[in-house]
């Protein structure tokens, strides 16, 4: 039934979301060395979170409002988002492992 699958795609969404996120934090603070290097590491990341949250949020209006359909400004708000996401991994990756001179 459509509610059953639902349901299972939605309790698997959120066990992947939950997995991948505990990772994702966990292997930012063993980059950082100590109290200062972590909280400027968890800084960092969730001002990242809440800009791209944001820009997801107000990039396919903006598209909109400059004159293209609302598929076009998704898909293009979209692939904006994915190139700047890409260009920040490429930027960021080599950057050594967070440390506090403090």
């Amino acid at each position: 039934s459509p509610l059953l699958a639902f349901t299972m795609l939605t309790a698997l969404l959120y066990l992947g979301y939950s997995t991948l996120t505990i990772n994702y934090y966990a292997a930012g603070m063993a980059l950082a060395t100590d109290d200062a290097a972590q909280v400027k590491l968890a800084t960092m990341r969730e001002s990242a979170v809440l800009i791209g949250t944001l820009a997801a949020a107000i990039l396919p209006a903006m598209l909109q409002q400059a004159g293209a359909g609302p598929r076009d400004a998704l898909l293009s708000g979209a692939v904006l988002l994915a190139a700047l996401l890409a260009l920040g991994y490429w930027r960021f990756s080599a950057l050594p492992a967070v440390t506090s001179s403090v």
